[in-house]
């Protein structure tokens, strides 16, 4: 074999052997990494959605510990714990380090809302402390992570830019809830109350309320106005 053919030959398999080391790179930036324990319902959802999507997936069992090759980081929920730990950027466990590392790497985030585990309780909690989870919502927005529901995964995915918008949006809806339940809270209504006992205040004052409308013909109890006196709640009597 003469010179000229065999460097043409070694020129053309370094060639081939580039096109491969930079396809095989592309790929592993493409992939996603699923954070969420396996025996999740909405983990067994979201991997079912992911069976025949055309990038690799890798789940906290063969996470590899760096971030770099992935390029998408889906969270299936977060309990109580984690929420509040992300929110406040410590480090404690392994979602809110995947989480933590991830907005310093500039990751696309997504957390699927059914998982959110303070969300469960709208109906039981105290409207003020539930207010505390939301804003820590409200921040995980901010920090550049997209709330959805699990039924969108995949639109979310195949989106080149789900960032602004979409965080905007969570952001916003966020607020609106929380300005709600702010001004839910300000003040009771009894003005279609007759009677008034100490009872009554000390439900609103445990969800934090300081502050009634009663009717100038309604008549509080003596428990009640010394539930008032000691408790500076504020009274507005209206006509």
């Amino acid at each position: 074999m003469d010179m000229e053919k065999l460097v043409n030959s070694i020129t053309e398999e370094v060639m081939i052997r580039i096109k491969e080391l930079q396809n095989e790179g592309n790929e592993k930036k493409q992939r996603i990494l699923l954070a969420s324990s396996n025996d999740s319902e909405i983990y067994k959802s979201i991997l079912n959605k992911l069976y025949e999507f055309p990038r690799k997936v890798d789940t906290l069992e063969n996470f590899e510990h760096e971030l770099d090759c992935y390029e998408d980081i889906i969270l299936c929920g977060l309990d109580n714990r984690e929420l509040a730990n992300l929110a406040l950027g410590v480090d404690c466990g392994q979602k809110e380090h995947i989480a933590i590392m991830g907005i310093l790497k500039g990751k696309r985030i997504f957390l699927i809302e059914e998982g959110i585990e303070y969300r469960s309780y709208h109906n039981t909690a105290n409207k003020v402390f539930f207010s505390i989870y939301k804003e820590y919502e409200r921040r995980l927005c901010s920090y550049g992570i997209t709330l959805l529901r699990k039924d969108n995964i995949l639109k979310a995915l195949n989106s080149k830019n789900v960032c602004s918008k979409v965080q905007c949006g969570c952001e916003l809806e966020l607020q609106n809830e929380l300005t709600d339940i702010v001004e839910e809270t300000d003040v009771v209504d009894f003005t279609n109350k007759k009677l008034i006992s100490e009872a009554d205040l000390k439900k609103m004052f445990r969800n934090g309320i300081k502050s009634i409308k009663i009717h100038k013909r309604t008549v509080l109890t003596p428990l009640a106005k010394d539930f008032i006196r000691i408790n500076h709640i504020n009274v507005n009597k209206v006509h």
